[in-house]
């Protein structure tokens, strides 16, 4: 009969360590870009754009704040269910301190939300920033 011999505690630990340590490796790699790109996205996004004005007839002056090279801007007008009215959009004279006045065509009634979304291309990157939604002031 032959005398079977397993390996030993030592290299087995190891092995289990090499494995383990892969493994992270492995997830890292796959899921901090997911967090990576909207953290990026959100820092750029961040007080873009400032909503001077907004009234219930679907009209919005926009200001650009930063400058996250921003292609277009839309504004949507919103009733009280959060139901879009209207859309309108600006895609020239977007630079920083810049204004854009939105007007829905035709003119709408009985806005009570105003918001607003920032597209552009900084460092050849793709940005989109999240809707910034402000209540209108008449």
């Amino acid at each position: 009969m032959k005398s079977k011999k397993g390996i030993s505690a030592l290299v087995e630990t190891v092995l289990l360590v090499l494995v383990a340590i892969t493994a992270v490796g492995i997830v890292w790699y796959a899921i901090v870009p997911l967090f990576k790109v909207p953290a990026e996205t959100a820092s750029l996004c961040l007080n873009s754009v400032d909503i001077t004005s907004a009234s219930s007839a679907g009209t919005a002056t926009v200001v650009i704040l930063k400058d996250i090279g921003a292609t277009k801007v839309t504004m949507n007008a919103y009733d009280a269910s959060g139901k879009s009215l209207c859309s309108a959009s600006a895609t020239t004279g977007l630079s920083v301190g810049s204004t854009a006045n939105l007007a829905c065509s035709p003119a709408v009634t009985g806005a009570v939300k105003a918001g607003v979304i920032v597209t552009g291309v900084l460092n050849t990157k793709a940005v989109a920033c999240p809707e910034v939604i402000e209540p209108v002031t008449a």
